[in-house]
Formats: structure tokens, sequence, C-alpha cells
């Protein structure tokens, strides 16, 4: 985010999928980053499945002990769909395929919509997340089925292609998705994500 000149002084919501470590891993560090800097005035709320405030708390502790700005969360059913108003933007979470507790959002900023998967094989909650927002934020793991916990390049062009969406961006990226992406005949409307990757209406 630094390197990208991105503002990191204060934050209002981390919103988390699921608790694998390259979801979560470099949360401790912003954590101790935003408590060095002070001029985080009111807890961090954390959104994400049940479990999300402990299971940070332990990590951020096991790394730097209690050395972190406050936290609050709001904990999410993994079992249902569910839907929050807050301030800023609305969201709903839906159950994914990847963990026990891994869940997507769909989330309105404004008149700016954008759903994303998070890790997930694929299971029919996807549409639902896809369903006439601007941007569909898809992982993509492999070129084609490894383990049903990961959604592949062939059904983004098969499937999810056809959803009603304006905008397909891939990300969690292998090198043999973006070297089959970059020789197959794909939609205008999907993109591969990139550091630095700026959306907008």
């Amino acid at each position: 985010m630094k390197k990208f000149n991105l503002a990191i002084d204060y934050i209002d919501y981390l919103i988390i999928t699921h608790f694998h470590g390259d979801h979560i891993g470099g949360i401790p560090s912003l954590l101790l980053h935003l408590k060095d800097c002070g001029k985080q005035n009111k807890p961090i709320q954390l959104i994400g499945p049940v479990g999300v405030l402990n299971t940070i708390t332990n990590l951020s502790n096991m790394f730097f002990g209690s050395r972190a700005v406050d936290m609050e969360s709001i904990e999410l059913s993994i079992n249902d769909i569910s839907e929050l108003e807050l301030d800023d933007f609305s969201i709903k979470s839906y159950p994914m395929r990847h963990k026990p507790e891994s869940l997507g959002y769909k989330m309105l900023f404004g008149d700016i919509s954008i759903g994303i998967t998070g890790d997930t094989g694929y299971n029919e909650n996807i549409k639902l997340i896809a369903d006439n927002v601007d941007y569909f934020i898809v992982e993509c793991s492999f070129k084609e089925e490894i383990s049903s916990s990961h959604i592949t390049l062939k059904e983004v062009l098969e499937i999810f292609a056809h959803y009603n969406c304006k905008n397909i961006i891939l990300n969690h990226l292998s090198n043999d998705v973006i070297s089959e992406f970059k020789k197959s005949d794909v939609p205008n409307h999907i993109s591969l994500s990139y550091d630095g990757m700026k959306i907008e209406k």
C-alpha cells in the first residue's frame, strides 16, 4: 500500500473471508503500524466469520504481544446469508466452499457494487454474489480442476462469463492461469488483477 501512496494511518474496517495465512498473515503488522502511527482514534471493525476477533487477536499477540490497535468485530454466520447496513456501505455475506468459515461478500458503496468470492470452489452462492454488480472479483487459482476448493479458469470462461455482472476481475492467480488467460479467447469484461490496480465506476 505504501508503494502506491495509499494512506494506511487510519482504517475503519477490515473485511476477512477466511483464516488461511495468505489472507490474514499480514494483519498483525498492519495493526502494529496503526498503533505506532497514533492516528487510529477508534477501534477497527473486523467484519468476518464467527471467531474473527479471537483469531486476529491471537495472531497479533503471537507476532507482537499486545501491541496493536483496539479492535471490535461484527461476526457473521458461516451457515446462512447475512446482511448489514453500515454508515458507509452495505454488505451481504454468503457461505463459500473452501474452509468451514469461508465467506464471500456483496457490497454496495454509494452507487458502486462489488462482489468478491474469496477462496472457494464452485457453488450456487457465487451467482448470487455476481448478480448485477459492477465489479465481480473472483479467485482463480488453477486452469482446470485440481482442488474442489478453488475456482478454475475453465469455470470462469464457461460459467461465470455469462453471469449478470459488468466486469469480472480475477485474483489469487497462479502462473499457469496467467499464461493460459493470455492465450485464450477471453471476453472483454474479464481481466486479471495486478498490484496497484484501480477500479472506477
